[in-house]
């Protein structure tokens, strides 16, 4: 997992949060580095077979997608498809990599607490 750790964390964060929160990267470095390889590798397995466009318009509950501007990860493109296939689906893109929640945990609040409440909707860039 070291020999991955550096390559796997630089697509988790933007490069300015990276230079401003060395400790965090820190963190997700030592988080992925003590992870047992073959869960890992089996996640990654999983992930790279599965195909779930088909079942998305099954999904009946509302839902927001929120997805992160920078990430290489989960690509904007695929968050966009997946809004696209859930019927009334929204889309929230933040100024963040793959780890939005840890990059940008204010905003991500932020918007979940207002889809939640059934309050007003900031859908695309940064709300």
């Amino acid at each position: 997992m070291a020999a991955l750790a550096e390559a796997v964390v630089a697509r988790w964060f933007t490069v300015g949060f990276a230079r401003r929160h060395p400790d965090v990267v820190a963190w997700a470095t030592d988080l992925l580095t003590g992870t047992v390889a073959e869960g890992y590798a089996g996640c990654c397995e999983a992930i790279a077979e599965v195909d779930l466009v088909p079942v998305l318009p099954r999904i009946g509950a509302p839902t927001l997608v929120i997805a992160g501007a920078a990430d290489q990860a989960f690509p904007l493109p695929h968050a966009e498809a997946m809004v696209a296939g859930i019927p009334g689906a929204r889309l929230a893109v933040l100024d963040a990599a793959h780890l939005a929640t840890v990059e940008q945990p204010g905003p991500v609040t932020d918007l979940l607490i207002r889809f939640y409440s059934g309050g007003t909707f900031y859908s695309g860039g940064t709300p």
